[in-house]
C-alpha cells in the first residue's frame, strides 16, 4: 500500500445519511478479488438507472468529476464488511472521506487500504459541504494527515483526531501484514524461546511427541 500523502483537491458532497455498502457497490461487482476497475461499480445504482446516467446525481455532475475527497453524512458506509466498497472508492481516485461517523467495517477497511476516514462533528461536515456546493465545486479541500487538519480555500480549518498507530501506518504505507513483519526480529526471538519451553507445539504433522518424565 502506498504511503498517504497530504493533498489538495476537489471535494464531492454526498451528505445523505445512512449510505450503506450495498449502495456503494452492489453484489454484482463482488465477483472479483482485484482492486482495479471497481470504480465503475461505485454507487452504480445511483449513478445509472436502466442503463442511463442520472444527470442529477452528484458523481455525474461535471464539477465533481475529478474529486479527491468524498464528504459523507452520518453513519456513512454502514452495513456489510465488503472490502470492495473501500477498493472502489480508492480506485475512483478518492484519497480521503470526511464524515461525522462511519460503519465500523468500512472505517477499519479504509485504514487497511490507504484511505483516510476523517471524523468531524456533523456541523463541521455540513459547513464544509455547504462551502463546496456554494462554490459550485471550485472550493478545494486540503487534507493533511501530518497536521491532522482539513482546510478550505477560504482559510477555514478543522482539526481531526486519529489513533496514533493508524496514522503511523498510513503515513508509512503499511498494511497489517507489513506492520507485523516490522516486528519479525521480536517474533523470531519469541518463537526460539517458546520452542524450548513448549517443543510439542512445533511438532510436524504425524510426529509423535517425546514422552516427558514427571518431575
Amino acid at each position: 500500500m502506498k504511503p498517504f500523502e497530504n493533498f489538495r483537491g476537489i471535494a464531492m458532497p454526498m451528505m445523505r445519511p445512512d449510505i450503506d455498502t450495498e449502495q456503494m457497490i452492489n453484489r454484482d461487482f463482488l465477483i472479483t478479488a482485484s482492486r482495479k476497475g471497481l470504480s465503475k461499480g461505485l454507487f452504480h445504482d445511483l449513478r445509472y438507472r436502466n442503463g442511463e446516467k442520472q444527470a442529477d446525481f452528484v458523481m455525474n455532475l461535471p464539477q465533481y468529476r475529478d474529486a479527491k475527497v468524498l464528504i459523507g453524512g452520518p453513519n456513512f458506509a454502514s452495513g456489510s464488511s465488503r472490502e470492495h466498497a473501500v477498493w472502489a472508492v480508492v480506485d475512483y481516485g478518492i484519497g480521503a472521506v470526511i464524515a461525522p461517523s462511519y460503519g465500523v467495517h468500512f472505517y477499519r477497511n479504509a485504514l487497511k487500504n490507504g484511505l483516510l476516514p476523517v471524523i468531524l462533528p456533523l456541523a463541521d461536515v455540513a459547513e464544509i459541504a455547504a462551502a463546496v456546493e456554494a462554490s459550485n465545486g471550485s472550493c478545494e479541500v486540503a487534507v493533511s494527515l501530518t497536521e491532522q487538519t482539513v482546510k478550505l480555500d477560504n482559510g477555514k480549518e478543522y482539526a481531526f483526531e486519529i489513533h496514533s498507530e493508524a496514522k503511523e501506518a498510513l503515513l508509512a504505507g503499511l498494511d497489517d501484514i507489513e506492520r507485523t513483519l516490522r516486528r519479525s526480529t521480536r517474533i523470531s526471538a519469541f518463537q526460539a524461546k517458546d520452542r524450548l519451553e513448549r517443543p510439542w507445539v512445533y511438532l510436524s504433522k504425524g510426529q509423535a511427541p517425546t514422552e516427558i518424565s514427571p518431575e
